[in-house]
């Protein structure tokens, strides 16, 4: 018989096309395989709300809220007279709580899984306090409004730093009450520890991300027919992401005037979701095409000769970068996108933070095509689910 695990999640872990869901759905479908699942968790797109079917396989049961956006916001911003993150008020609804109280009640829940620090308030009671409660905190998330809050004007300034105090106490309560916190690199891990003043590392754990090496294969997928000949750059991720927003915007504006005067017949492809409308505007260009979201990612990164990662804001890992090594595909990227990864020796890689030095790397690849296997295999030797989660499912094993 499985042991029976409460699986708490601020987004509905599907479809996994963007990181965080990337990460939580293979969570679930890995865990399910040890665990009877109860997932909780909001859903922030109402057409998300189609998926709860084909999550039902990897769940014993399930409870999906909708989450209205400007409620939410206005709880939050309500709020602000409290010393915790507005993250919290966001994300909190009395009927969550209920079906919380009521499934650990009723299915004698001993082990707890966290995904993301605003679903703890769910389970960071006194009450709680005999379960096996572990927190996967993702990337560090406090550091990221303190990133933000260096790029933007008052008043914003002050909001944003004023959430990463506040998440940053919040991140440290955490560690302290649950048995165990995760984050998705060491890297993020050492962060935490130097920016909290937490001298010991013994419940606080690295587990990575991963990459679907089915899915992701070169040899199940044709690049588009209609761009094959032409040498493409292409850019991936949700494009309501302020992170990649200010990528891709610096890329066009810094590094890309260069590379069209080097190359004339490059092309931009910027493939991802919900473009704002500071990405749509760069639809205009006749070289650069903003897709908005698409059925198969995977057409669209074979497509490309090169693939960038320019992210001036960034915490944890970036599966832009995996995914496009993973499918062959050479790799520009800054130094903030790497962090967190292994080394990368021998791959077809270049790491540059100067605009004219990312520039050169660009061109380099789009002057001679060449296709990147070595990306792959150190994928493979990396990267793989199984080999990340298999850590996670130990921390969640209760005596």
């Amino acid at each position: 018989m499985k042991q029976p695990l409460l699986y708490l999640c601020h987004r509905i872990p599907y479809p996994p096309n963007k990181g965080d869901k990337i990460r939580s759905f293979n969570q679930l479908a890995y865990l399910s395989k040890e665990f009877d699942v109860y997932l909780g968790c909001f859903v922030d797109e109402p057409s998300d709300m189609a998926y709860t079917k084909k999550l039902s396989q990897y769940v014993k049961g399930m409870y999906v809220l909708p989450l209205n956006k400007r409620h939410a916001t206005f709880r939050g911003v309500l709020k602000m007279g409290r010393k915790q993150p507005i993250t919290l008020p966001y994300y909190f609804d009395p009927k969550m709580a209920q079906w919380v109280n009521n499934t650990i009640a009723n299915f004698a829940i001993r082990d707890v899984l966290v995904y993301c620090s605003s679903m703890a308030q769910y389970v960071d009671s006194p009450q709680y306090q005999k379960l096996n409660r572990v927190i996967d905190f993702v990337d560090l998330d406090s550091d990221k409004w303190r990133q933000y809050s260096k790029n933007k004007n008052f008043p914003m300034s002050w909001v944003y730093n004023r959430e990463f105090r506040t998440l940053l106490a919040y991140e440290q309560q955490l560690t302290e009450q649950f048995d165990a916190s995760v984050f998705i690199s060491s890297n993020e891990v050492e962060l935490f520890c130097e920016l909290s003043g937490i001298s010991s590392h013994s419940r606080v754990h690295a587990i990575s991300n991963g990459v679907d090496l089915d899915y992701f294969d070169p040899a199940k997928v044709a690049p588009m027919s209609s761009s094959e000949n032409t040498p493409t750059v292409v850019f991936t991720g949700a494009m309501d992401y302020w992170a990649n927003v200010d990528a891709v915007r610096w890329f066009v504006k810094h590094v890309w005037p260069y590379v069209t005067k080097q190359v004339k017949q490059a092309k931009l492809l910027i493939v991802g979701s919900n473009p704002s409308d500071k990405i749509r505007e760069l639809d205009a260009f006749a070289n650069i095409e903003v897709t908005g979201r698409v059925d198969d990612i995977r057409s669209y990164i074979q497509t490309g000769w090169v693939s960038i990662a320019p992210m001036r804001i960034a915490r944890g890992i970036q599966n832009k970068v995996l995914e496009a090594m993973a499918m062959e595909v050479p790799v520009v990227a800054t130094s903030l996108a790497m962090e967190g990864l292994t080394t990368t020796q021998g791959c077809n890689l270049t790491i540059e933070d100067n605009e004219q030095l990312f520039a050169n790397a660009v061109v380099a690849r789009l002057k001679q095509r060449k296709t990147a296997p070595e990306n792959r295999q150190w994928v493979i030797k990396n990267y793989r689910w199984e080999e990340q989660l298999h850590h996670l499912k130990d921390l969640l094993k209760s005596p």
